[in-house]
């Protein structure tokens, strides 16, 4: 490798950390954090979880299985379910979100 290839590529090797390291960072001690969580009500974790399973079971299903309902576990998670139909046979769409952060624990639909 011809001398200057090299010279580049230490200063190259030195650089490119040294700037990172004085970079700005952006801080999550700036990240506002409600008291009672990013989900705090039955209505916001079903309009999450309505987003997310028509995306994975597709709108027409989900429709079908309006209303969502939603329960508050004593753990913080919310259960939000699809409503099964009088003289329907299968299951319906489940959804397990965090009440405290939203993170989207579980999914899953019922056979």
């Amino acid at each position: 490798m011809p001398r200057r290839k090299i010279s580049t590529y230490i200063l190259m090797m030195f650089l490119i950390p040294l700037s990172l390291t004085f970079a700005p960072h952006h801080s999550l001690a700036h990240t506002y954090k409600p008291p009672g969580g990013y989900v705090q009500s039955a209505d916001v974790a079903i309009a999450i979880a309505e987003v997310i399973l028509e995306s994975i079971y597709g709108e027409k299903q989900i429709k079908s299985e309006k209303p969502l309902t939603a329960t508050l576990t004593k753990e913080g998670i919310w259960v939000v379910k699809g409503t099964l139909k009088k003289n329907h046979k299968g299951g319906v769409a489940e959804i397990w979100i965090s009440k405290e952060d939203g993170t989207i624990v579980n999914v899953t639909h019922g056979l």
